[in-house]
């Protein structure tokens, strides 16, 4: 059986993988036995050195082995956060529960890797300020939107 023991002061695992856990991926193995935590963020975890295998960085794709130790430390993504900018919007159809938003080309949904503001979720955080508290979560779970160049009739 593979041995988990929890550290109450901070949010880390530690494992010891039997042979029933050998053989198997170490992001599925996390995946399997981290409650609450998917298994691409628990690979985002493993490709930034937060978990460790017998003391040393491991891919997502590692094969475990029987008496393998694995640690983990569970680190929260930062909360997203949405500077408002007056950015212009082409707002096609607006009501108090959707928005449908022509973007134009180019323009970059969100913030990411060096780029802070000029995005879609800026513009968009300054046109529903009034709505803001929830407007964050609900951007970060937006994956994508499809349009076409003329609406349908």
């Amino acid at each position: 059986m593979t041995s988990r023991a929890a550290s109450s002061a901070s949010e880390s695992l530690a494992f010891e993988i039997d042979s029933a856990g050998a053989g198997g991926r170490l992001d599925a193995f996390l995946a399997s036995n981290v409650d609450g935590w998917s298994r691409s963020r628990l690979s985002r975890l493993i490709d930034d050195g937060d978990v460790l295998v017998n003391g040393r960085e491991a891919k997502p794709s590692y094969k475990l082995r029987e008496h393998d130790k694995v640690e983990v430390e569970l680190t929260e993504l930062p909360p997203t956060e949405f500077t408002p900018e007056n950015i212009p919007l082409d707002i096609v159809y607006e009501d108090e529960c959707l928005a449908v938003i022509n973007k134009p080309a180019g323009m970059v949904v969100h913030p990411g890797a060096g780029i802070k503001s000029g995005t879609l979720a800026n513009a968009i955080a300054y046109h529903f300020q009034s709505q803001l508290s929830t407007l964050n979560s609900q951007l970060a779970s937006v994956s994508s939107i499809a349009s076409t160049k003329t609406p349908p009739a």
